[in-house]
């Protein structure tokens, strides 16, 4: 598995013979650039769905790798496609007519870095060992070089943040966010409709209490809380987990890294895609004092609720856009695009995660058009 393991590599004569071992060994293999690939583990992390692949299992892509028509891709997909490698195609037997042509940019050469075993990924200048946490080793780099290793993703499951018992508390279930923050946002909700508060002029219309309470001006209050957190979802994707250049150090590569950096790194990393509650729950105090600052009781109450529950949609959103299959077409289908075209091909634009409203109004649309994933 791996260009490391070249002693266990296979020979395959021809194309029936890639065909015969994957019907007899129940495996999904297929054949790019004179290479054979064993994708059967990865078709539930393949970022556009396992259904992409099944239809050309034991067959030769290395055309459709780069139709634009079919599903184009980014030299990134080519250095995560070589950890599968189990054999190579007999030189016998030439495959389609872009094996031989440089103009893709795309190359899975013995000279391609990095190179990745499971035991470390080794860089032409440096090895992160996988036995032990990488945070330790990434911030040893310079900014400019931490960020070219974050910015171009290896698929290494279960790859290690920290060392000891920190590292289970670095992982996430995306069932957890619901569990832990639904009951949450209810007990708000409850607690603000019928706080011992004294009700202000504009509090009338959101006390069950009241004769003049009004069902839609709770929902509004929850709406203004939402909204909020669509600015809140851009403004800190774009200059807080993107602040790249900027990141001061060593010690912003640590916190850089922990925040968001580990996802782009290993962007199909189930456990590493939702914000793990123990590490929410100081953030959403101090917004919630924040809004404090601003608003009464029952509005304030009401508005964390909403707030909390724009963070939940983010949340398992951003785990369907990179685990769901939706439909081409649809507002998730286009989506998800536009978000794997953020992580592998333009990290610069495109921060909008459930939604483009900011991207528009700042600028920061990703044009699907002309990017490939």
């Amino acid at each position: 598995m791996g260009n490391t393991f070249k002693l266990k590599m296979k020979v395959f004569q021809n194309g029936e013979e890639v065909v015969a071992y994957g019907k007899v060994n129940s495996r999904t293999l297929v054949v790019y650039h004179q290479k054979v690939f064993d994708v059967t583990d990865f078709l539930e992390h393949h970022p556009g769905g396992g259904d992409v692949i099944l239809p050309y299992a034991n067959q030769n892509i290395s055309s459709v790798f780069h139709d634009p028509d079919s599903h184009s891709h980014s030299s990134n997909a080519a250095k995560m496609l070589a950890k599968h490698q189990i054999g190579v195609l007999s030189t016998g037997e030439t495959t389609p007519d872009r094996d031989t042509k440089e103009s893709d940019g795309v190359s899975t050469s013995d000279n391609e870095y990095p190179r990745i075993s499971e035991s470390k990924i080794q860089y032409q200048d440096f090895s992160l060992d996988l036995r032990k946490g990488v945070v330790w080793q990434l911030v040893h780099l310079t900014v400019p070089r931490y960020l070219e290793v974050v910015h171009n993703p290896v698929y290494v499951p279960n790859l290690r943040l920290f060392d000891g018992f920190m590292e289970a508390f670095s992982r996430t279930k995306w069932w957890v966010i619901p569990l832990v923050w639904v009951p949450t946002i209810i007990g708000f909700v409850i607690y603000g409709l019928q706080g011992n508060a004294p009700i202000t002029a504009i509090e009338r219309y959101l006390r069950p209490s009241s004769p003049q309470f009004s069902v839609l001006a709770v929902l509004l209050c929850l709406l203004v809380g939402l909204f909020f957190w669509t600015k809140l979802e851009y403004v800190k994707h774009r200059y807080l987990f993107h602040m790249d250049e900027k990141i001061p150090g060593s010690l912003g590569i640590f916190i850089h890294f922990i925040l968001h950096g580990i996802h782009h790194f290993v962007p199909l990393d189930r456990d590493r895609l939702v914000f793990p509650p123990a590490a929410a729950i100081p953030f959403a105090t101090l917004y919630h004092y924040f809004f404090s600052l601003f608003f009464p009781f029952t509005i304030k109450w009401l508005v964390t609720a909403g707030f909390l529950a724009g963070y939940i949609l983010y949340d398992l959103i951003h785990y369907y856009l990179h685990h769901g299959v939706p439909t081409p077409d649809s507002y998730f289908g286009d989506l998800k695009t536009y978000h794997l075209k953020h992580h592998y091909k333009n990290p610069r634009r495109g921060f909008g995660v459930s939604n483009k409203l900011w991207d528009y109004v700042y600028g920061t649309v990703l044009e699907l058009s002309l990017i490939h994933i």
